[in-house]
């Protein structure tokens, strides 16, 4: 879920050049897809992971760039947040109806000095296309997340952006979230032509370059992206599938479910073009846990918290651990991007609730908050290529421990362990079996960063007296001793 400023509008009905398009996606009449040539993306599972299952997956940011209060200030902020965290990817949308706020006349704003920073400092640009312009709307509020009345100005307003920035933007995402009425007003038939004639576009000005779907909000189960990819073929035009998740803020599943997503959408990606050709690359950039508390225990409609430690600052931090452990754990993964850099001023508009001012590793008064020393942390651990290694919890406390272990390349192994939020808050001591050298030297690390003095030690392939309380992790990282 992205925040934009708050607008509505009324569906649309196509015009002719989008009833052409409605034939092309006839049964039996589908227009034959454009060569894809081998991409110059940087990052890619597929290409990247070597046979020894070593791959290594990195970990960005998300942030927004709204027309009416982006300055050159902000965006320079912003890469020195990157900077610090170790961050090499940023997500962010590209307004259609605040470049091309009338037909065929484009206002580029601060777009190219996004670009040229990110050259500079080194960051993979994810951006993604939305939404609808007002005078391809009919209402004054609505207009951005409906259809446009035609379908195929979406495929220029898409050629126009990649010839612009061809060669310097390698992935193109096409929407944000179309699963989601919030963002998306119409028919699955209708995304589907239309995001082909921007997958189209995007081949014709820049072969080179990723198509990506719109980052995808449900489950891959879900009606609409079944319809996506059974009833209109969508596969075929897609080089990643991107989705999201915000388990335990906008969704009442316990973030461990985040591996069962994974898996439903590595299941989707494998069926989607067919059996002779390779299946569409996997991102998750997009997810996130709020620090917003309410005095009710409730942190959504679907959310209410068990215990006061959830949603708070500190645990904020916590979460963000867990969540990329289990994004890498799945192994399944090119890339994930955490939303997002800034907390929002409690007087500015977003779509959904207060939550969405709440997701940022910095708040409102520019100061960092744990989160942010966090996912410098992890960016630090996870420095290279890794692969899932073999880890096990024992014990008599053992039940429920979610315990994970990363070998690196340079034969280092990061362990984390936690307890998943339930109705029980109470601390397990457990030791973890862990695959590493017998010399091996443990280091414990808060979920800030800091070194643990006095912590557990690694010996005869265990780490022993592991406390695990509710509202924290254990995360350490096992080194070989120096020669």
């Amino acid at each position: 879920m992205t925040s934009v400023p708050m607008r509505s509008s009324r569906r649309i009905a196509a015009t002719a050049a989008a009833l052409l398009l409605f034939v092309a996606d006839a049964p039996g009449r589908e227009p034959a897809q454009p060569q894809q040539q081998a991409s110059r993306f940087p990052f890619s599972r597929a290409a990247q992971q070597d046979q020894d299952g070593f791959y290594y997956q990195p970990a960005g940011l998300c942030e927004d760039y709204p027309e009416e209060s982006t300055t050159s200030e902000k965006i320079q902020r912003d890469f020195a947040v990157l900077r610090e965290t170790g961050a090499k990817l940023l997500r962010f949308g590209i307004g259609w109806d605040g470049i091309e706020e009338a037909p065929g006349e484009y206002n580029w704003r601060y777009w190219d000095e996004i670009v040229t920073t990110a050259e500079r400092d080194g960051v993979t640009l994810l951006p993604y296309i939305c939404y609808t312009p007002q005078w391809l709307g009919t209402d004054p509020q609505e207009f951005w997340r409906e259809p446009p009345r035609d379908l195929a100005r979406f495929a220029h307003f898409v050629e126009q952006i990649v010839t612009r920035y061809r060669g310097r933007i390698r992935a193109w995402e096409l929407w944000n979230e179309p699963d989601n009425r919030d963002y998306w007003r119409g028919s699955a038939q209708q995304f589907a032509i239309m995001f082909r004639g921007g997958a189209q576009a995007v081949r014709r000005a820049d072969p080179d370059a990723l198509v990506v779907l719109g980052g995808l909000a449900h489950d891959a189960d879900s009606k609409f992206t079944r319809a996506l990819f059974q009833q209109h073929a969508l596969g075929r035009w897609i080089d990643v599938i991107n989705f999201h998740s915000y388990f335990e803020t906008w969704d009442n599943r316990r973030a461990e479910h985040l591996l069962q997503r994974i898996a439903g959408y590595g299941k989707l990606a494998r069926s989607a073009r067919g059996k002779s050709s390779p299946a569409p690359e996997l991102w998750l950039a997009e997810f996130g846990y709020s620090s917003a508390t309410r005095a009710d225990g409730k942190v959504s409609e679907w959310v209410k918290a068990r215990h006061p430690f959830e949603h708070t600052r500190e645990f904020q931090a916590v979460a963000l651990l867990r969540h990329h452990a289990l994004a890498l754990a799945s192994q399944q993964l090119a890339l994930t991007a955490w939303f997002r850099i800034w907390d929002l001023p409690a007087a500015e508009d977003v779509i959904g609730d207060d939550n969405n001012r709440r997701f940022g590793v910095i708040d409102v008064e520019g100061k960092a908050k744990p989160a942010l020393q966090a996912l410098q942390l992890w960016n630090q651990l996870i420095d290279q290529p890794v692969r899932r290694g073999a880890a096990k919890a024992e014990g008599e406390q053992r039940k429920n421990a979610q315990v994970f272990a990363f070998e690196k390349r340079d034969g280092s192994v990061v362990v984390a362990a936690w307890l998943p939020v339930s109705a029980v808050a109470a601390p397990a001591t457990i030791s973890v079996r862990v695959a590493a050298k017998q010399d091996a030297v443990l280091t414990q690390f808060t979920p800030i960063g800091e070194a643990v003095q006095n912590g557990p030690i690694f010996h005869d392939g265990f780490i022993r007296d592991v406390t695990l309380e509710p509202d924290s992790l254990f995360i350490a990282e096992l080194k070989p001793p120096l020669p």
